[in-house]
């Protein structure tokens, strides 16, 4: 069995980036055609390539002479959305080639939208949130002072309604606000943050809209006691006659390298009765038998406190149910009401904390609003985090070793044409390069930062040789072939 060195593991790490980059990719170009097909069925609108297209013929398109701004009105956000994800899907990456081998390649880096709802966004920002908490919890040592809770806020909706209103955000949002001011709160909560989660109601009562939240409470109240006189401040508040209120938990693996599971009781509503299901099983992170210092700990701690954060950076609510597409509807209707709305943010001690202010993640490198745009500091920022000592410890994946100058070229591809093998390969999750044509070729020398400001400020012309900007102007007078493309790929990986 070969030795795994520092730079075997680096590759394995890198190709697996790479091939979840380009998973999200597709369920990204998944959300665009399910948009542009529930667009064209429900309302006869057919979108052009471009955005700038759009933009010109918005009032056609949208059918003002005939609907006013109804359409838009409804669609608008979507639209939006649409052109977003499709114009900033791109990765740069190091291609290698080597004679009599095929080309292989190693991702350096990722453009995305930004958007709230992009998938590689969302998978980006998860390893954002999950390097900021990690630091912060080695500098505060607040896992170990207080105990750490995962709470579910949810408010009963007759008909669909609470408070009169079918979209409820900012009224659960405002109910629980008023709750944390109360002395009884203060009590038992040190400190926490929560985040927004909508979702159509499984019982086909409107929406579900309730509040995630991750708790640090005094340690010197038992669970049971706080989530009692918790439950009772929201149950005089909203009516709600549940609250969950749970230690955190980690999942473990065993020696096969699969999480260890064991039967839950859980109720089966189609037979009317309860069965036994297959669960992972949970840690929880109160355990008498573990120090309260060390790496271990520390990782579990992470671990339970991303679990509990999931919906800041998930979107498969938005799927609908057995796998079947995109909720489309649920997608304008959660744009449209949430246009300017912070869907997360931070309470108690937490509340001055500013490197757990993940809102300031959000600026966009594209949108039509000044306020939510990027500065060209910002995006400098951004770029040298990006980009600091990527070349410098890039792996040749022919030798394994640190690659040398000149022995890789810098490219430009969209990350959903590139296919990677299973996790179950003996070469886990790496590249497999079937068109060396999907790539576009940048001027040799330049240096990723000047590549990822060329990308940025979409000056293609200025970072690709002659022949690629050529291949990439061909490619943009064709756009229905691009997306024919696109899909494709969709319908292979759904069969």
């Amino acid at each position: 069995m070969q030795a795994t060195t520092p730079g075997t593991k680096r590759l394995q790490q890198n190709n697996k980036h790479s091939s979840k980059i380009s998973w999200y990719r597709r369920n990204a170009v998944d959300m665009v055609n399910a948009i542009d097909d529930h667009l064209l069925d429900r309302a006869g609108i057919k979108l052009p390539a471009y955005w700038q297209e759009f933009k010109v013929k918005r009032e056609d398109l949208m059918q003002y002479d005939a609907y006013g701004s109804a359409l838009d009105d409804q669609y608008g956000q979507l639209v939006k959305m649409r052109y977003d994800l499709l114009k900033s899907g791109r990765a740069v990456y190091a291609y290698f080639e080597k004679e009599n081998s095929p080309a292989k390649t190693q991702i350096m880096a990722t453009w995305y939208s930004k958007h709230r709802l992009d998938p590689v966004w969302n998978y980006r920002k998860s390893q954002l949130i999950r390097k900021i908490y990690g630091e912060y919890l080695k500098k505060s040592n607040i896992h170990n002072e207080y105990h750490p809770v995962h709470m579910v806020l949810t408010v009963p909706h007759k008909d669909g309604l609470f408070e009169g209103e079918r979209f409820y955000a900012s009224q659960i949002m405002e109910n629980f606000n008023l709750i944390r001011k109360s002395s009884q709160w203060k009590k038992y909560v040190y400190a926490g943050e929560y985040g927004v989660e909508v979702k159509k109601s499984s019982r086909d009562n409107g929406l579900h809209i309730h509040i995630h939240c991750l708790v640090f409470q005094h340690k010197q109240y038992r669970v049971k006691e706080a989530a009692a006189a918790i439950h009772k401040l929201w149950q005089n508040q909203t009516g709600a006659n549940f609250l969950h209120y749970e230690t955190l938990y980690y999942y473990k693996k065993n020696e096969a390298g699969r999480y260890i599971t064991e039967l839950v009781s859980v109720f089966d509503r189609e037979k009317n009765d309860y069965i036994n299901v297959a669960r992972r099983k949970k840690f929880y992170l109160d355990r008498a038998d573990r120090p309260d210092d060390g790496p271990e700990r520390l990782a579990e701690y992470l671990f339970g406190v991303m679990e509990c954060i999931k919906y800041h950076f998930k979107h498969d609510s938005m799927i609908l149910p057995k796998n079947q597409g995109y909720d489309v509807e649920l997608m304008a209707d959660v744009l449209n009401n949430t246009k300017g709305k912070r869907l997360y943010s931070r309470f108690g001690a937490f509340y001055d904390v500013q490197e757990l202010n993940f809102n300031r993640l959000e600026k966009e490198h594209i949108s039509d609003d000044p306020s939510k745009l990027q500065t060209d500091v910002e995006i400098e920022d951004e770029i040298m985090a990006t980009t600091s000592g990527v070349e410098e410890n890039l792996i040749d994946p022919h030798t394994g070793e640190l690659a040398k100058e000149g022995s890789y070229k810098i490219v430009i591809s969209r990350p959903e044409w590139l296919k990677h093998r299973t996790k179950n390969d003996p070469q886990a999750y790496e590249p497999v390069i079937y068109n060396a044509t999907d790539f576009l070729e940048c001027h040799p020398g330049l240096a990723l930062k000047v590549i990822l400001q060329g990308l940025f400020r979409c000056k293609l012309d200025e970072i690709l040789t002659g022949k690629s900007f050529e291949k990439y102007q061909r490619a943009r007078m064709n756009p229905e072939q691009l997306k024919g493309r696109q899909m494709k790929i969709n319908h292979n990986k759904q069969n």
